[in-house]
């Protein structure tokens, strides 16, 4: 398949309700491609044209490293959260081996 033609549009409102708002912008655009250019890489760049004229920062690599960041330390937060569990299931198990009770708080404040 060879992709001669791409486009790509953007729609925006400048209200907090989109339904009931009055004023809306619109952009598309196409563009033609040579055979020598890469399809991923036009419709990047058209994306770059069209959303900043409907006030729109869309930057679809940078909201995929995100993406992976964030992923990453979600993985990282949830295995601190599993290790912190595991140790205090073992404080509660020597505190009953002690024979104390784990709710009773000797300190009042």
């Amino acid at each position: 398949m060879n992709i001669s033609t791409i486009g790509y549009g953007r729609g925006s409102t400048h209200a907090d309700d989109f339904e009931s708002s009055g004023f809306r912008e619109y952009v598309y655009m196409e563009a033609k491609l040579e055979p020598w250019e890469n399809p991923e890489e036009s419709l990047s760049l058209l994306r770059q044209v069209v959303c900043p004229k409907v006030g729109i920062r869309e930057n679809v690599e940078e909201l995929e490293d995100r993406r992976q960041f964030l992923s990453a330390e979600l993985a990282h937060i949830l295995g601190r959260i599993e290790e912190a569990q595991q140790k205090w299931n073992k404080i509660e198990s020597f505190m009953e081996k002690l024979g104390a009770n784990v709710e009773f708080d000797p300190i009042p404040f």
